[in-house]
């Protein structure tokens, strides 16, 4: 009997340690991409160095063992001490957890922790009109034709109306390439589609996640960056209505 209550005790101390080490990450985490949050939630984390490093060492220890087995992967002892004093004392490091999928890295403001493996690129064609899902990633794409509304384009949104008469070819979607240009709204010359994403201060995994909608011609939008100065919806035309977002609030057409 004194063994089961010692057992319940040691239950009752991690679950109570896991507790205060969620709530301590919690407090700790920076947001990344903004409402594009959704694109990486499953493959990066950002905590704010001080805020994180100033928890006493044991709680420290269970709180980024926890941020690494939110992204599937795990620490030994070892390799957690290593972080412990990394970011205790040194500017810049990191390490890889077991099995080499995740890593923990650590600089001056702020501690990462990501999946190291990039995605794959992708192209598909965007359901027109209709829905087109990713369920691994969790987002949607709802897309229809309707008359334009007259409201003004807003250059960074997660929801665009697009001349229909401006579009040449299938819409599709696909990963962010070399080379890729776009004129954003309001500009007169090109820009280089890869300092666009960089300017929205996206993460190198959600550039790579992002799906940038496309027709004949190349890109014509980056959903929460930009749309192509081509495709500016005109008065009394049909326009091409084109919603992004996370997959469970997105209503279906």
């Amino acid at each position: 009997m004194a063994l089961v209550r010692l057992a319940a005790l040691a239950q009752e101390e991690d679950r109570f340690l896991n507790g205060m080490a969620a709530a301590a990450l919690e407090q700790s985490e920076v947001p990344l991409n903004g409402e594009l949050a959704f694109l990486t939630e499953d493959a990066e984390i950002r905590f704010d160095r001080n805020r994180l490093g100033g928890l006493p060492a044991t709680l420290f220890k269970r709180a980024i063992r926890l941020a690494v087995e939110a992204l599937g992967a795990g620490l030994d002892h070892e390799q957690t001490l290593i972080v412990l004093h990394g970011v205790a004392g040194e500017s810049r490091g990191s390490v890889t957890a077991e099995g080499g999928e995740v890593v923990v890295e650590w600089a001056p403001a702020h501690v990462d922790v990501r999946r190291l493996h990039p995605d794959e690129p992708f192209r598909y064609p965007l359901t027109l009109p209709g829905e087109t899902d990713n369920e691994t990633l969790g987002w949607r794409f709802v897309a229809f034709e309707e008359e334009y509304d007259g409201m003004p384009p807003v250059r960074a949104s997660l929801g665009v109306q697009m001349a229909a008469s401006a579009l040449k070819g299938t819409l599709y979607f696909r990963t962010a390439q070399p080379g890729d240009v776009m004129r954003p709204l309001g500009f007169d010359g090109r820009r280089k589609l890869a300092d666009l994403l960089s300017d929205a201060r996206l993460t190198e995994a959600a550039r790579r996640r992002l799906p940038i909608v496309c027709d004949f011609l190349g890109p014509v939008w980056a959903p929460g960056v930009c749309l192509d100065e081509r495709a500016r919806p005109v008065q009394g035309e049909r326009v091409v209505r084109v919603e992004f977002g996370r997959l469970r609030t997105l209503a279906p057409v």
